[in-house]
């Protein structure tokens, strides 16, 4: 027999749901509790149903709530749960009427039997059903509140940290926009909205206070929610973000530390000895890997094979940190000052400080290079390591699939099969410093 606390009890010959109504409910629903029979003589299938039972029943008080508070966002956004939990995705009753008949047939098949009049704490039930809401115009705020809480699948495998930047350069964007023209309908935002959000930006960027490529970062954060919130409401509308962003200008050449730079002042001696050994070890193990710090941040001990033929890393995403993109996970043979480096890092135990926390490891390191006259220019930041690494294995004449494959970057032909460690390990000795 289930036990007191389940939501289901045994009476007359079969299985029942019964669940309390709570006090904020009353004023929706009277009755003391709601009791529904579950049509199973089962007690597992009695306790599966009654989970998907309770869903109902809540999304349904939910819906009595919305209804009297007069907020169609909110009445509309529970016909949407209410839906979900019959089994079907919310459409308006127009959307319905021109779709497949079996469709509307299983939605007045899933209805609930009433004879002359429908009780008052069925009506959310048939206007989901049937789509008696209108999909609600929203305003620029509300419109960004229902892309954050869509956006689950855009944040899988994020740290915390970088949750938070993902969140927070969206939140500005969005609070930029409304500063210039108002908090008004979303679907409203016109040509005229985006010349004066253009010109806006136009400004700065000639104060010099902006580079372009910022501008055209925030506008492909609007753009990218704009595209995602008319999906998700069905919304054939242009999407009024595109084809304003701004000329790129000319690409400055890539800031690269000289491999003679490397060895005097990072390999050889001792002037890294002041800096702390988890910092110290992860920028070492980039000289001759190449990877981005996060990647290296990221590894954890486990990730680190030294007692191999050809000793390596693997990056692949963890708990520890999410990858860039898909080409990004890798394996990385380990040569020259990195292979030291990285057997010291893993009796550390990895990133400690500094995981999650690739800004302040960047901060770190900077720190210490500028303080200690160890950047070969005012530019040269920890990342150009990076960018070294790639100038090495280039001038080598390392092939452009193999130079993808350590560096973690896609590669726009074929791929057959996979690279060895032999070969990687083989162009990766022509550059070990």
């Amino acid at each position: 027999m289930p036990k007191k606390s389940a939501p289901y009890y045994w009476d007359r010959g079969g299985f029942y749901f019964r669940k309390w109504v709570p006090k904020r409910y009353r004023t929706v629903d009277p009755k003391q509790s709601v009791v529904i029979c579950l049509h199973t003589t089962d007690e597992l299938e009695a306790a599966k149903k009654a989970v998907e039972v309770e869903k109902e029943v809540q999304a349904n008080w939910d819906a009595l709530l919305a209804g009297r508070s007069n907020d169609a966002i909110s009445a509309w956004k529970t016909a949407k749960k209410l839906a979900a939990a019959k089994g079907f995705s919310y459409l308006p009753a127009a959307d319905i009427a021109k779709g497949p008949l079996h469709d509307i047939i299983d939605r007045l098949e899933a209805l609930p039997a009433f004879n002359n009049s429908i009780p008052q704490t069925d009506a959310p039930k048939i206007q989901a059903m049937l789509g008696s809401h209108p999909i609600p115009k929203q305003t620029i705020l509300e419109a960004k509140q229902e892309y954050f809480e869509q956006a689950g699948d855009k944040l899988l495998n994020k740290t915390p940290a970088q949750i938070k930047r993902w969140t927070v350069v969206r939140d500005r964007a969005i609070n930029d926009l409304i500063a210039v023209i108002g908090d008004k309908l979303y679907e409203d935002i016109d040509r005229a909205d985006m010349k004066e959000y253009r010109a806006w930006w136009l400004t700065r960027i000639a104060d010099d206070s902006i580079n372009p490529e910022t501008a055209n970062k925030y506008i492909s954060y609007l753009s990218g929610m704009f595209q995602s919130w008319a999906k998700i409401n069905g919304c054939d509308i242009p999407n009024p973000f595109q084809g304003i962003k701004f000329k790129r200008p000319p690409p400055s050449p890539a800031v690269v530390f000289s491999a003679s730079w490397i060895t005097t002042n990072f390999v050889n001696g001792s002037a890294l000895d002041r800096l702390n050994p988890e910092a110290r070890n992860a920028f070492l193990m980039m000289i001759n890997t190449g990877a981005r710090p996060s990647e290296i941040l990221g590894v954890k001990p486990g990730d680190i094979f030294l007692d191999q033929d050809i000793p390596f890393i693997r990056i692949e995403p963890n708990d520890w940190g999410s990858l860039k993109n898909p080409q990004s996970r890798r394996e990385i043979p380990l040569v020259g000052v990195s292979c030291v480096a990285a057997a010291q890092y893993k009796d550390l135990g990895c990133a400690t400080t500094y995981r999650n926390k690739g800004d302040r490891w960047s901060a770190t390191v900077n720190k210490y290079l500028q303080t200690n006259g160890l950047k070969e220019t005012n530019k040269h930041t920890p990342y150009a390591l990076r960018h070294s690494f790639e100038t090495r294995l280039r001038e080598t004449g390392c092939d452009e699939q193999l130079r993808c494959e350590l560096m973690g970057h896609g590669y726009n032909r074929p791929r057959y099969g996979t690279i060895s460690h032999k070969l990687l390990h083989k162009a990766l000795m022509k550059i070990a410093l």
